[in-house]
């Protein structure tokens, strides 16, 4: 309950400032997820993913484009799950955004801000960004079965990168679900449980992940 009231005086205030704000909400059969509470079948212990490239549209033409590199999304920050966006913004139907970090960036060394590596999203070993981490534990049948899906890459045929189009209405929020339900049913059994590092696996679990980005049921 706590966090609930965090999250709306996070919005609250947000709100005060900026008339257009971008929010992204997790959630698991329609319910908002909350870290480390048992939420039915899953717990989440960890969910992170950036966010970049965002392109405010209208009528299919860019009307404004984010000029910073990344957002961290990162559901133990509730602060973390709104964007600021600019307030001359009047017409717009709809947005685009990539889920990860592009090679550009990858390339560049290590950074700062939403991009700093002790923000636990960075593979010193490989020298690239982690775009999209969960990491729960699942309920199946009379065991629990532990999940860590730390996604990235971003050379050739391990390149994770993804992008989001979505329709949206023109209000103070912008609110864009995660459906992780609908991510999970989507997985093939066949994929393991455990992805720690780039390759084929990633790439194809990154693009489940980018079709689950929905507009919120109330925008």
């Amino acid at each position: 309950m706590m966090r609930f009231f965090l999250i709306l005086f996070s919005f609250f205030t947000l709100i005060a400032r900026a008339e257009l704000v971008l929010q992204f909400i997790p959630v698991y059969k329609g319910v908002p997820i909350e870290l480390g509470k048992n939420q039915g079948e899953i717990q989440i212990e960890t969910f992170r993913f950036y966010i970049s490239h965002i392109h405010l549209l209208h009528n299919e033409k860019p009307v404004w484009t984010s000029s910073e590199n990344a957002h961290l999304i990162d559901l133990e920050d509730v602060h973390s799950l709104s964007i600021l966006l600019p307030e001359t913004l009047k017409k717009i139907n709809a947005i685009s955004f990539a889920l990860g970090i592009d090679s550009l960036t990858n390339v560049s060394g290590v950074m700062g801000g939403d991009l700093d590596p002790t923000k636990g999203m960075y593979w010193s070993w490989q020298s690239g960004y982690i775009n999209f981490k969960l990491e729960g534990v699942r309920a199946e049948n009379t065991t629990s079965r532990p999940f860590n899906y730390h996604l990235g890459g971003y050379s050739g045929e391990k390149n994770c990168l993804q992008y989001v189009s979505l329709e949206i209405a023109k209000n103070d929020t912008l609110k864009i679900d995660f459906d992780l339900s609908s991510f999970l049913a989507e997985l093939d059994p066949n994929h393991p449980s455990s992805i720690m590092s780039p390759g084929i696996d990633a790439v194809a679990i990154s693009k489940i992940a980018a079709t689950n980005f929905k507009r919120h049921a109330a925008n």
